[in-house]
């Protein structure tokens, strides 16, 4: 039971009381009347006497004067006295709290004025103990016939009431101050749903006052497209809950405020009876969000402007660079002097530096935006080393180096993994290796390994008995742009960019890279990489001579052969010859270009084709009309029409069977270009700047003979 229940209950007890002690009054003034009338018996007198003795409220009559006439010994109890004459003829202010003797003055003398002939009252004695004691008292005025000679009163103690209603009273100032101060909004809307009550900030929140909104519809207040959400969580709060919502306040000055207002609901004897509302002021959370969502959407513009900016410098780089690095293979098999071969050597390595810097700052760009991703299939390890140490080969010849690969017998040969990120992880490595190798080896380490968390790995280590990382530069040297000192990239070149790229793709594949080195000793490149074999993987036993073809292709070596005898390989080179005739396969080149278009029919003619050239994909869809073509090397950034939508009118207008083998040449070097080509109806595809073996292979595949 609350507090204010039993409040509640105690004044039905005191007003209960009052009534009682009125018919007390009454038969005592019935009795004093009786005994002017008629002479009153003694033994009547002394029955009346005790009963006023024995009565558990405090009796008592003061003359005009204020001076005690009579005290019931209740009187004598309360005030902690021993006689009745302490009281007897003494002014009763005495007996009242020096802070409500004016009060109580003021109350005699009116009562006597106006002649009212019942009053109520209440005060405080003056007591010693700490407590203060409150009487609640009935007074009526004291007749001798039609003369007032003083006052009669019965009192009861009010003490407990008074401290329950005082406690009550500072619960509710101090409800009351925490509303009146409340950052937040405060409301209490009635059942009628108007309000009842708004705290100081809720006004302040819509630029009113309070007196202005009190018996005003919260509805009034509220955004017009939001009164929907408002009358749902009526609704809701007539059944109990509690609702939580998002609005828009309407203020005085028709500016909007967004507002979280948390609404519980008031019941009264199991009746609704409105709710009371706290609001709070989400504004400036929203404007902020607002900032921060348009900060995103001009970060996201910057960071695709940034990607489409270094796509577009790649295509850019790459469409001059294809002329560089293909006319340099193209004059690399023409008959050349010591001194000539020389100087194209010089260019060739130069370019395959250049087109290294491109690849690693694409990279970068993609690790930065988080756009790299892994393409997952099952890896060859053995053969991505060999293919790893084939690409760095032709450096190695050049220097006093020798270059090899263990496999410990336990490690899995087959891997799930993305089989071009491995490769170049090998190949940045490997390449370091080359760069800070004079003489001595390179050897590169593959044993099993697992993870503490127990997962399988594989573990690569590439040792070089080269220059060796000072001690201080060791923990930096995977930052980005990083290099041992300025003097390594004058004298070695680099971006600084492998190692960091190399680190990054190492934990996409699932682990770690470091490094072991000593200055003038060499280094030691450990890392590390998931190494779960392909549940659908069966090994299969190749042919070694097809094998050695491809090597021997991977070599830039021109028209391989293959023979089954030592005899046969003699006699073969007798035979070789260049090609006595061009094929007749019909190829179309789609090119924009003059240099790419020179390179590209330059190269098919090396390798025994003729071609005729589009400049375009309208030129592309004219010349199919002319002829049929058995082959098409379609460049994707072309105008007029580009070669995405060149391919996909050709699939439109010819049936499988009589398309064209399309191969898609384009500078852009992004993840996904391939799929995003082949599903266009795209045969195969060739990442400038394209290789003399590039295009080989990939004429090869659609003629193999």
């Amino acid at each position: 039971m609350d507090d204010l229940k039993i409040l509640k209950q105690q004044l039905k007890k005191e007003q209960a009381a009052r009534r009682e002690a009125e018919k007390r009054l009454h038969l005592i003034q019935k009795t004093q009347a009786q005994s002017e009338a008629t002479a009153v018996t003694h033994t009547d007198e002394t029955r009346f006497r005790r009963f006023l003795d024995s009565a558990s409220d405090i009796i008592y009559e003061i003359d005009l004067d204020g001076r005690f006439t009579y005290a019931n010994p209740m009187v004598v109890y309360r005030l902690g006295l021993t006689r009745p004459e302490e009281v007897l003829g003494h002014h009763y202010l005495n007996l009242v709290h020096p802070d409500d003797r004016s009060q109580v003055a003021d109350f005699y003398a009116q009562q006597y004025h106006t002649k009212t002939f019942s009053t109520y009252q209440e005060f405080r004695l003056a007591t010693a103990v700490s407590e203060p004691v409150w009487l609640g008292q009935n007074v009526w005025l004291a007749y001798q016939g039609d003369v007032i000679v003083g006052f009669q009163a019965i009192a009861r103690d009010i003490s407990k009431r008074k401290k329950m209603e005082n406690e009550l009273q500072a619960q509710r100032d101090f409800g009351q101050q925490i509303m009146a101060n409340l950052g937040q909004g405060l409301t209490v809307v009635g059942a009628d749903g108007l309000f009842e009550y708004v705290n100081p900030a809720y006004a302040r929140m819509l630029g009113y006052t309070e007196a202005e909104l009190l018996g005003q519809d919260p509805t009034t207040f509220t955004h017009p497209d939001d009164l929907d959400a408002l009358l749902a969580a009526r609704n809701q709060r007539k059944t109990g809950e509690t609702t939580t919502y998002e609005t828009r306040l309407v203020q005085k000055d028709g500016g909007a405020l967004y507002a979280l207002l948390t609404g519980v609901p008031r019941w009264v004897n199991g009746r609704s009876a409105g709710s009371v509302t706290v609001i709070t002021d989400l504004t400036e959370r929203k404007l902020m969000e607002q900032e921060i969502l348009h900060a995103r959407d001009h970060a996201l513009e910057l960071s695709n402007l940034k990607s489409q900016f270094v796509a577009n410098m790649s295509h850019e780089i790459r469409t001059p660079l294809n002329g560089v690095i293909g006319m340099t293979e193209l004059l690399a098999e023409t008959p050349l002097d010591e001194e000539q071969l020389e100087f194209v050597e010089i260019i060739r390595t130069s370019s395959d530096a250049l087109l290294s810097i491109i690849n690693n700052v694409l990279d970068f760009s993609k690790i930065s935006e988080d756009k790299l991703d892994l393409e997952m299939q099952p890896v060859n390890v053995r053969q991505v080393l060999e293919e790893a140490i084939d690409i760095v080969s032709p450096r190695v010849a050049r220097k006093n180096v020798e270059i090899a690969y263990v496999v410990a017998y336990e490690a899995p040969i087959v891997i799930l993994g993305d089989v071009g990120r491995l490769r170049q992880i090998l190949v940045n490595l490997l390449s370091n290796a080359v760069k800070f190798t004079e003489a001595g080896e390179i050897t590169i380490s593959v044993m099993n390994h697992q993870h503490q968390d127990g997962r399988p790995q594989i573990h690569f280590a590439v040792k070089d008995t080269g220059i060796g990382i000072p001690q201080e530069a060791v923990e930096r040297i995977f930052q980005s742009f990083s290099q041992v000192d300025a003097s390594t990239t004058r004298k070695y070149g680099g971006t600084g960019l492998g190692l960091a790229i190399s680190q990054h793709l190492c934990k996409k594949m699932g682990g770690q890279m470091w490094v072991e080195s000593h200055l003038g000793e060499g280094s030691t490149f450990h890392f590390t990489i998931d190494a779960v074999t392909p549940a659908e993987y069966v090994p299969v036993s190749l042919p070694e001579l097809p094998e050695l073809a491809q090597q021997t292709a991977l070599w830039d070596m021109m028209l391989p052969d293959t023979a089954v005898s030592g005899a046969e390989a003699l006699a073969a080179p007798g035979k070789q010859q260049e090609p006595s005739s061009t094929s007749s396969a019909r190829i179309l080149l789609a090119e924009d270009n003059p240099i790419n278009q020179q390179v590209a029919l330059s190269i098919l003619e090396h390798l025994g084709f003729q071609a005729d050239v589009a400049a375009n994909g309208l030129e592309v869809l004219a010349a199919l009309e002319r002829q049929p073509y058995d082959v098409i090397l379609m460049d994707i950034q072309m105008p007029e029409m580009d070669g995405l939508e060149t391919t996909r009118q050709i699939c439109a207008r010819l049936p499988e069977g009589k398309r064209p083998y399309i191969i898609a040449m384009t500078a852009n070097a992004v993840k996904g270009d391939r799929e995003r080509y082949l599903a266009t109806g795209m045969n195969h595809y060739i990442s400038k700047p394209v290789r003399i073996a590039a295009i080989a292979e990939a004429l090869a595949q659609f003629m193999p003979s």
